[in-house]
């Protein structure tokens, strides 16, 4: 049996839950656990201690899983995903000079620039736009005087 199979008798039917082997319940204990410890993280920790029974930790989680009628919102958790914005990458054009003042103020060699536009693209150009606009600044203001 499959965990979203699981979960779904787990919470929705006790008749067929009661059915079930006993190696479906224990197959499915560690993510069980794992789940139910967004909502109740110390009892999944004391769950966690070696030598306890699977089949125990199973059926305590069925007692207290039993007040649900249904499969809970915390249940069903997602990955935040990364912000990919297209257009900002595209509307910035990246000036030499300025990225090897930027590379010697933070000390960045070129592999390490490389990595920072490669895994933190957004995040590296948010700070390029923010020294670019701050070297432009100083540069307007010296020719100012």
């Amino acid at each position: 049996m499959q965990l979203f199979d699981y979960i779904n008798i787990f919470f929705s039917d006790n008749i067929a839950y009661d059915n079930l082997s006993n190696s479906d319940k224990v197959k499915n204990t560690f993510m069980l656990n794992r789940l139910f410890s967004i909502k109740y993280p110390m009892q999944a920790s004391l769950f966690n201690i070696n030598g306890t029974s699977p089949l125990g930790i199973n059926e305590a989680w069925h007692l207290i899983g039993s007040k649900h009628h249904r499969t809970p919102g915390w249940i069903w958790t997602k990955k935040e995903s990364k912000k990919t914005d297209k257009s900002v990458e595209k509307k910035i054009d990246i000036n030499k000079d300025i990225l090897s003042e930027l590379c010697k103020i933070y000390e960045l060699d070129s592999s390490a620039l490389d990595d920072l536009m490669k895994y933190n693209k957004i995040e590296f150009l948010e700070i390029y736009k923010a020294f670019e606009k701050y070297v432009l600044e100083d540069v307007s203001k010296r020719k100012r005087k």
